[in-house]
């Protein structure tokens, strides 16, 4: 992934970050 790109979505919105992680589980099973 794109880290840095989540880093500033971290910052501006930490809300989307549990949201890309959920979605990311469900896409790695």
């Amino acid at each position: 992934m794109i880290i840095p790109v989540l880093a500033r979505v971290a910052v501006i919105n930490p809300q989307m970050i549990m949201f890309v992680i959920i979605v990311k589980s469900v896409c790695v099973k």
